[in-house]
């Protein structure tokens, strides 16, 4: 299905820019992007949905408790915290 899509100056000149470095066409560019992008964008959305229909059930934590386990995450991946406890 062929679309057309409208990008700012700043947008084409990005998309020059990498095209450029890649040494591959702005079209070459933009269908990498489509092809990468709506994969990721589909996980993401999918995710979220996810998340709001746990949220919906009842199924979440609080705040607090969330920032204690980002923290071990932390602190496990380094082996030092990275934000005060």
């Amino acid at each position: 299905m062929p679309a057309q899509i409208s990008l700012g100056k700043s947008d084409q000149a990005r998309l020059a820019r990498i095209a450029r470095e890649a040494g591959k066409t702005r079209e070459e560019v933009l269908r990498f992007i489509l092809d990468h992008g709506l994969g990721t964008a589909a996980l993401i959305l999918g995710k979220v949905a996810a998340s709001r229909a746990a949220a919906a059930r009842g199924e979440v934590i609080p705040h607090d408790a969330a920032m204690r386990r980002a923290h071990a995450v932390l602190v496990r991946q380094s082996g030092k915290p990275k934000i005060a406890a």
